[in-house]
């Protein structure tokens, strides 16, 4: 894993099943996809909120709208 992937940060409010990010995944445009360099990014999010056993409903991305975690799935896993 890459340096910049282990200095991430994000936030697990686990009674609200809400996780607050920054930079690793940030929804797209209506219309658009998510960014080619975005990938390892959006994959170290992904994998480690499986490792950990997170319940996510909400991913609330600092840099974006807030979103329902099976459509910021379903967009990063289209890549």
């Amino acid at each position: 894993m890459s340096r910049t992937l282990r200095s991430r940060t994000y936030v697990s409010l686990p009674k609200e099943k809400i996780l607050i990010e920054a930079d690793m995944f940030d929804p797209p445009a209506p219309g658009q996809s998510l960014a080619d360099d975005a990938r390892p990014l959006n994959e170290a999010l992904l994998l480690n909120v499986e490792r950990i056993g997170l319940e996510v409903e909400t991913v609330a991305p600092i840099h974006g709208p807030a979103t329902s975690w099976t459509e910021a799935v379903r967009l990063m896993n289209r890549q």
